[in-house]
């Protein structure tokens, strides 16, 4: 027969073994019910639990249903098939007789269920850790739930890249030594089926002999799986804090754990071009426009000028030949599946600009060229978060500055809808700038986090406010809704969508108004309430 998993009893909160014979796939289905915070017990106020199995071909998912009181719960035949998912939601009311919104919500990463069962392939482990939909919960291990997980350094200003494997990978950012920042090489990995975080080789070349330090860099998985570190900054002059943007360029290889710089560029100059607080954003072919950023040229910290990309097929950087962007801040996304990349808003480093532009891949010149078509905002911003929403046809922007260097946050967003040249504002978010935004399943996006001011003139404070923004596939409307705030309120944090939809916050500052800044070294994983 077909290899599947027959109908069996899963013990919640315990480990349980389904097969069906020797010719069967054994599941060891692992339920984490504890968590490091009472007060996000998921099983509060829980009376009934479905299971859910859905993955390739599945076109609807298998269901089981079972009061929470029997402590077990039926599960479904599992056909052959990729990317099976084992989903536990927790009701207050039974969900086959009325439909209510789940309390709790965990999901196993995808594993497979082949065809034919072999000695190597038979055995399957999964965990499946239960939390509180609409809150941040700090992730805990599988071994020991009890105990909240944290990254192994505290870090601001780093990355925090999702790979293929479904682990994060996290790089760099800086610490504070007093008020004397740091700028880190050490890198680590979160993976979500343990809840743990270990080390990652650092930043480094030659073996590791030569530690490549950055914060403010950035990382963009590319399409064969790899991880593209581009540029960043360090300090000096102690607690002076000079910031020197840097010219250097990583890949980091996931599966062999280790990193490779590539070669120079050929043209105008073979020096790699130094910059940080810079944008790089993928194309619908892998291909990795890099703009914006800041640069020092006579002992000036000022806007970098040139655009650049990175070929994955040739492994090289090229600058866009009479191209000047000179942009700091900016929000940009790929749009339109793809084809063209757009960048919006921002400063030159006096000023703010109002404007959206868009580059596209020229297959005959072999480059990226900035297009004639150019959008005006409703309001010029910077550090606006963004994402592209609606079938990727619009850039959404959220919150921001409205002053070239001043903390003056903005509480609106706007949508650029890149294929009716038309720029909306959308619905108010809360007023801050450097706002954390994650693209979660079904095209809502979550805005986490930033810096924003109580009273104009009085000094900044972290912020811990997050909101759930939806678009209308169909009319474009966009609209938003309150979601939990983080309890530790903060800004340059990460917020990465992991493979089952929840979203992954780490790091950043935690700053009060007048107080000393702190760099972070807490974690926190939202669950957002599925939709309907």
């Amino acid at each position: 027969m077909g290899a599947v998993m027959r109908r069996s009893l899963v013990v919640l909160g315990l480990l349980a073994a389904m097969g069906c014979g020797p010719k069967s796939i054994d599941i060891a289905v692992n339920v984490i019910t504890t968590v490091c915070d009472p007060d996000l017990d998921p099983f509060n106020g829980v009376n009934f639990v479905q299971l859910r199995v859905s993955g390739t071909g599945l076109d609807t998912p298998l269901f089981s249903n079972a009061v929470r009181t029997s402590g077990q719960i039926v599960v479904p035949e599992i056909p052959a098939g990729l990317a099976r998912v084992i989903e536990l939601r927790g009701y207050s009311e039974d969900p086959a007789s009325s439909p209510t919104r789940p309390i709790s919500i965990g999901r196993s990463l995808p594993f497979d269920v082949p065809d034919v069962v072999t000695d190597t392939n038979r055995n399957v482990a999964v965990n499946v850790f239960l939390r509180k939909v609409d809150s941040f919960t700090p992730p805990s291990t599988a071994l020991t739930p009890g105990q909240c997980s944290r990254m192994r350094q505290p870090r601001a200003g780093h990355t925090a890249t999702l790979l293929k494997d479904g682990r994060v990978f996290i790089a760099g950012g800086y610490r504070l030594d007093g008020t004397t920042q740091t700028a880190q090489a050490e890198a680590e990995l979160y993976d979500p089926a343990t809840g743990a975080f270990i080390d990652a080789p650092k930043m480094a070349l030659s073996n590791g002999l030569l530690a490549i330090q950055k914060a403010f860099h950035t990382a963009t998985l590319l399409n064969n799986g790899q991880v593209l570190l581009y540029g960043g900054e360090l300090y000096t002059n102690g607690a002076n804090n000079v910031v020197i943007p840097q010219t250097s360029v990583l890949i980091f290889d996931a599966d062999r754990q280790q990193y490779g710089a590539i070669p120079p560029r050929k043209s105008p100059s073979p020096l790699n071009i130094a910059r940080s607080h810079h944008l790089a954003v993928t194309d619908g072919q892998g291909r990795v426009l890099i703009a914006g950023g800041l640069t020092r040229k006579n002992n000036d910290l000022v806007p970098t000028t040139e655009v650049e990309w990175f070929d994955p097929a040739t492994n090289q950087v090229n600058v866009i030949e009479g191209d000047s962007l000179p942009r700091v801040d900016a929000s940009a996304a790929s749009v339109q599946n793809g084809t063209l990349v757009v960048i919006a808003g921002g400063g030159d480093g006096t000023a703010l600009l109002g404007d959206a532009v868009f580059y596209q891949f020229d297959a005959a010149l072999g480059s990226f060229v900035r297009q004639s078509k150019r959008q005006l905002l409703k309001r010029p911003r910077r550090a606006a978060g963004a994402a592209a929403i609606v079938d990727t046809n619009d850039l959404l922007m959220v919150g921001g500055y409205t002053d070239p260097v001043a903390i003056k946050p903005d509480s609106t967003s706007e949508v650029v809808k890149t294929r009716d040249d038309m720029v909306d504002f959308g619905p108010s978010v809360g007023s801050r700038g450097d706002v954390c935004t994650a693209l979660m399943p079904g095209g809502r996006v979550l805005a986490v986090g930033g810096r924003t001011v109580d009273v104009e003139g009085m000094p900044p404070r972290s912020d811990g406010t997050a909101v759930v923004i939806a678009a209308d596939g169909t009319t474009g409307q966009v609209t938003a809704g309150a979601a939990a705030a983080l309890k530790v309120p903060r800004w340059a944090h990460t917020c990465t969508t992991l493979s089952d939809g929840t979203v992954l916050v780490t790091g950043g500052i935690g700053e009060s108004s007048g107080a000393p800044q702190t760099v972070l070294q807490d974690a926190w994983v939202y669950t957002p309430i599925p939709p309907p």
